[in-house]
């Protein structure tokens, strides 16, 4: 067991104190909207909750926009880093007016990621109530732009200015017994078809962008895409057209590739540009444009990280599952540092306004964050954790829906 009983039970007890505290501020942060690029507001919330207990603690906004601070360890010259994304999918114009509700916490983000966030930041108060002095530094970082088109530039920028990351550990509120250890990576591309349009009458027989467009849409929906390792290729949306008697000078697709391997991520790229080719034919002009690109990637099950974020959740009576999905943790697999991703709690209805998380199990997930930073910290001191390549998922993981 990598962890004592006398500290699993200090750091159980003062979560439980602490827990309250977590969805105070679950709450406060989760009223601030924080759209994808427009995060300053909460940044600025989450730093000043990082000083509330310590006013002298040093956190500062990167050149991301990301918040930083850092508990100091006792080797200074690697890190464990702990990531959990500012950002939502609600825009301001969305009511940010989240509630308790009985046992569970009600509204827009609370747990995708407003709970993770709350989590994070007790972090360095459940370490100094327990007398807990890392093994190495613990750099707390909440990123921007991890949703959506945001293409996890925070993490990126992250991980780019602080190179003596060993590990990293990414938060997220939802599926506490979730250990993703494999990056779900995408491709994320706008197809624009451009025609000489005409008259639905008088130039009948000209191209028609539309038509294009139904067309490529028809030998997209047709390529094959392998069970194993589980990939998907979708038309998300088509646009195009101007009034019922014209024939479309334009039309465009928005289309997404999603895989666990990033072998397969840039064939499938490679043959829906393949296909896009084949409207220029018709004399039309097709230009794409990429919109977003997350890779793809992996641990083994029994990698070192992966074992301890399972040892953790044992210890705490937790079921545990292996985890597919794009997530901060993305970024640091593709690198080849090792990474996973942990929940907080359990909740439902992600993404929409009546979003919902469980109150009762936060105490666990902030204990199992504790108890999961306390132990990769130590390995990382001592030099065990290793970058092991990735020869491709080797159990068939739950699928999620994580942007």
């Amino acid at each position: 067991m990598p962890f004592g009983r006398e500290l699993s039970a200090s750091l159980k007890r003062q979560s439980r104190l602490i827990a309250a505290e977590v969805v105070d501020d679950t709450l406060a942060i989760s009223r601030i909207p924080a759209p994808t690029g427009d995060e300053l507001r909460r940044s600025l919330a989450v730093r000043d909750l990082f000083r509330r207990d310590d006013p002298g603690r040093l956190v500062y906004l990167d050149q991301a926009g990301n918040v930083v601070t850092r508990i100091p360890g006792r080797q200074r010259d690697r890190s464990v880093l702990v990531a959990a994304h500012l950002d939502t999918i609600f825009g301001a114009d969305v009511p940010h007016l989240p509630r308790l509700e009985g046992s569970r916490l009600v509204g827009p983000g609370v747990g995708d990621n407003g709970v993770a966030l709350a989590a994070m930041i007790a972090l360095p108060r459940l370490f100094s109530r327990c007398r807990i002095v890392p093994a190495c530094d613990v750099v707390l970082i909440a990123t921007v732009g991890e949703e959506g088109y945001g293409n996890l530039r925070g993490i990126t920028a992250a991980l780019d200015l602080n190179r003596e990351a060993a590990a990293v550990i990414a938060v997220e509120g939802h599926g506490l017994g979730r250990i993703t250890h494999i990056a779900v990576g995408s491709r994320r591309v706008e197809i624009r078809i451009e025609g000489p349009g005409g008259h639905s009458w008088a130039d009948y027989g000209r191209p028609s962008a539309v038509h294009a467009a139904g067309r490529l849409t028809a030998r997209l929906a047709e390529i094959q895409t392998p069970e194993w390792p589980r990939t998907t290729l979708n038309v998300a949306s088509i646009t195009g057209g101007s009034t019922i008697n014209s024939i479309a000078t334009s039309a465009s697709l928005q289309v997404e590739i999603r895989s666990m391997d990033a072998g397969i991520l840039e064939s499938l790229l490679g043959e829906v540009v393949r296909q896009v080719r084949l409207v220029e034919r018709d004399g039309l002009r097709v230009t794409i444009e990429t919109l977003g690109v997350r890779p793809a990637g992996g641990l083994p099950s029994d990698h070192l990280i992966v074992r301890r974020a399972r040892s953790v959740l044992a210890s705490l009576g937790t079921p545990s599952a292996s985890d597919a999905s794009s997530t901060d943790a993305n970024v640091p697999i593709a690198w080849g540092i090792p990474a996973v991703c942990i929940g907080i709690s359990h909740g439902g209805d992600a993404h929409t306004p009546n979003e919902w998380l469980e109150r009762e199990p936060i105490a666990t997930g902030l204990t199992q964050l504790g108890l999961l930073v306390r132990t990769v910290a130590e390995d990382v001191e001592r030099g065990d954790l290793r970058r092991i390549p990735w020869s491709g998922p080797d159990a068939n993981p739950m699928s999620a829906a994580s942007d």
